[in-house]
């Protein structure tokens, strides 16, 4: 009888990260960040700590923050401090201004190397 084949290793299965843009009349705009089953809010904050406004669909700061905070979260905050305000430009301040937008890590991630980060 042959030896037994040893079993391929089996890859860790990573659920896909997608970030949501939300218009909620209650709570404004959120930006909601899934991975599988786990959902949560993605929150930018100041160099003193305070929570600041994210925004999109218009040039301005919360888009820029929305850039910063989706570029910390997807790529690192090397990423986030050299291609915010590429990728607010290019990306955030044209979503939707109405919400109802999508953006997967795999896009972020290939939008800041088109705005010139390494990924």
């Amino acid at each position: 009888m042959p030896p037994s084949l040893p079993r391929p290793a089996r890859q860790p299965r990573i659920a896909p990260v997608a970030y949501y843009g939300v218009r909620s009349e209650e709570h404004g705009l959120l930006v909601i960040k899934r991975s599988g089953e786990r959902a949560e809010l993605l929150t930018a904050r100041d160099v003193d700590g305070a929570p600041v406004g994210l925004g999109w669909g218009y040039f301005g700061t919360g888009p820029l923050e929305l850039a910063i905070a989706l570029l910390a979260d997807a790529c690192g905050p090397a990423a986030a401090r050299r291609c915010g305000w590429w990728f607010c430009v290019l990306v955030t301040s044209a979503l939707p201004s109405d919400g109802g937008w999508t953006l997967t890590r795999s896009e972020v991630r290939a939008r800041a190397a088109a705005a010139g980060w390494r990924v």
